[in-house]
């Protein structure tokens, strides 16, 4: 995976990203200091076609939200 070009990536089109996962609605709902945090502390990653985002047993400290894909 990579990290997408920062400068793509508004944080106005972050949000829109972000906008579809429930996860982030609810932390915008409750609590907009929070959410601007995880907007701040979040990235985008890109994975190519085929490629795993993280496989079963696999452990890692990040959590990820797939936007599009399987």
């Amino acid at each position: 995976m990579k990290s997408v070009n920062k400068a793509d990536y508004t944080p106005e089109r972050i949000q829109r990203l972000f906008s579809g996962i429930p996860f982030f609605n609810e932390v915008l709902r409750a609590d907009a200091e929070q959410f601007e945090r995880l907007m701040v502390l979040s990235d985008v990653l890109e994975a190519a076609p085929g490629e795993s985002v993280i496989r079963q047993g696999d452990t890692d400290r990040c959590l990820y939200f797939l936007l599009r894909g399987q």
